[in-house]
């Protein structure tokens, strides 16, 4: 069949290898077939009556699309895949937590700049489907999706990477054994993450193990909360743990675990000090909750984090909507 029997084309942005474009082509005969290019080879359905020339000319165009819209925003390769080099580099991060368990807020935030989004799968109402829909959306997007699991389980880490998060936060690792098992849990090797080829994260059985196992080790960040005052006593040994991508101190549970019942107690700010000198000494990630702007510009000064989960989508709106109906109610 030669392009004369080419009579309609969509594109879609799902990621199905390495951030490869998907296309559907409708045919004269009312069929249609995806094509999806990996670097310099394009096919339709193994459809060889297609005319590769065009079909490689109409896909390059459509990630040449693509290509001109991340350097709109800033960016020069792939948001996901480089989101661990990032990290581990101090530039600082900009980040939240999302509360809303739907892929509309995943479409909408991934427009604002922000560098990732944090799913709170410990503390708001995610389920499997939830998560799978936004980070199918967020794949195709290219924007990098942490999921904070709801514990230091298995199954909680293994869904999570399988569905193509770029990481998990791992709440109240508290002990040297909790994170050595996280840690563990989250990579290939003996007693260590499942391997399956077939999931989203591995491009639904289009990449072989080598580049799976390459690509697990380049991009998989693995976060430990530090919650709990035990925690911060064997910071600098959580930190030191290979496979431990960075330290997340946690002050509300921190401070509550101090005996205090706000934020602003000169234990928490000593454990911020020290947790922050634990993380550069391993040369590991340093980060934090932040409820504002202004509060991650001070504690990146007097701490050194450099990775910020600032509020969440439910600040945001509320302090939009409350901003809007108090300008409003002033014309009276």
């Amino acid at each position: 069949m030669s392009r004369a029997g080419v009579v309609g084309m969509t594109v879609g942005e799902k990621r199905t290898i390495y951030g490869a474009p998907r296309v559907n082509v409708k045919l004269s005969g009312g069929a249609i077939y995806p094509a999806i290019c990996e670097t310099k080879k394009c096919w339709f359905a193994h459809r060889p009556n297609i005319d590769q020339s065009w079909a490689e000319a109409t896909l390059a165009s459509v990630r040449s699309q693509r290509t001109l819209r991340n350097k709109h925003m800033g960016y020069t390769m792939s948001r996901i895949s480089d989101f661990r080099r990032k990290m581990l580099s101090g530039v600082p991060l900009a980040g939240t937590f999302l509360k809303t368990p739907h892929y509309i807020m995943i479409e909408i935030l991934a427009q604002s700049g922000l560098d990732f989004l944090c799913l709170d799968a410990e503390h708001a109402p995610f389920d499997r489907a939830a998560m799978d829909q936004c980070i199918a959306v967020a794949t195709a997007l290219d924007f990098p999706i942490l999921i904070r699991v709801g514990d230091g389980s298995e199954r909680e880490i293994l869904q999570a990477l399988d569905y193509g998060a770029v990481g998990i936060v791992v709440p109240h690792v508290d002990s040297v054994e909790k994170a050595q098992s996280i840690a563990r849990m989250a990579r290939f090797g003996h007693r260590g993450r499942g391997y399956a080829g077939s999931t989203r994260w591995a491009g639904y059985a289009t990449q072989s193990m080598p580049d799976l196992l390459q690509k697990s080790r380049d991009e998989t960040v693995v976060i430990a909360q530090v919650e709990e005052p035990e925690a911060v006593l064997v910071a600098k040994d959580l930190a030191s743990i290979e496979g431990i991508d960075g330290l997340f101190v946690g002050p509300a549970d921190l401070s509550v675990g101090y005996g205090k019942t706000d934020q602003t107690s000169e234990e928490l700010q000593a454990a911020l000090r020290s947790v922050g000198e634990a993380a550069r000494a391993a040369n590991k990630a340093y980060m934090s909750f932040v409820g504002t702007v202004e509060q991650a510009a001070e504690w990146h000064e007097k701490y050194g984090l450099t990775v910020f989960f600032v509020a969440s989508e439910h600040n945001w709106l509320r302090a939009g909507a409350a901003a809007v109906a108090k300008g409003v109610h002033k014309l009276s």
